[in-house]
């Protein structure tokens, strides 16, 4: 079972539609290996051998969906050259919306580790030096 579902990110960023199921359904598995590689150590798992994730797991991963859907739309291609767009100037999910300049509101510091905001890694626990046999 993944950490999260298509219907929990939806809801919790109030997504009606469905323009953007096919995009979610195929950053989940991509953002559950960013998960586990950040987290560093294998998931605990209950007497009938199901994962528990930690609490937070499902929040953290559809922000880390989010984060790589926001950074992914300001891709552009232009005479085969792919590049980053600067225009965009907000994000809108439905009914929340958010206006910025030259920064992501989804990045509030600017820094990223592991590719993602570290606001959001931050909500990941680590395992540093744990290696699995």
């Amino acid at each position: 079972m993944a950490i999260v579902s298509l219907q929990f990110v939806k809801s919790y960023f109030g997504i009606s539609d469905t323009s953007l199921d096919d995009k979610i359904n195929f950053m989940i598995p991509l953002v559950e290996n960013d998960y586990r590689f950040i987290r560093n150590a294998p998931f605990d798992k209950d007497s009938d051998n199901n994962i528990i994730y930690p609490i937070t797991a499902k929040e953290t991963a559809a922000l880390m969906i989010m984060w790589k859907l926001n950074n992914n739309s300001n891709i552009v291609i232009d005479d085969g050259k792919v590049g980053v767009s600067r225009e965009t100037s907000s994000i809108t999910w439905s009914l929340h919306s958010e206006s910025y300049k030259d920064s992501n509101p989804l990045n509030k510091s600017g820094e990223l580790k592991f590719g993602y905001p570290i606001d959001i890694v931050a909500r990941i626990e680590r395992f540093v030096g744990f290696k699995a046999v």
